[in-house]
């Protein structure tokens, strides 16, 4: 199973096939973990900044919760 963003493409020039047509699994998000208190690393920047830019914002859960 995989999210439609990511394989619309593939199924437009029918590279893969919707198999269960009309069938869809339930919505998850996207979560990103990382220690708030330390600086980010260049690595996790991008890596947060290609998220947010590629993933569609309904996947996306954005916020911090602290223990």
């Amino acid at each position: 199973m995989l999210p439609e963003s990511l394989c619309s493409q593939d199924v437009s020039k029918r590279h893969m096939a919707r198999v269960l047509d009309g069938w869809e699994g339930e919505a998850a998000g996207v979560y990103l973990l990382y220690r708030a208190h330390r600086s980010l690393t260049a690595a996790v920047r991008t890596c947060i900044d290609h998220l947010l830019a590629e993933l569609p914002s309904t996947l996306l859960v954005r916020g911090a919760r602290e223990n």
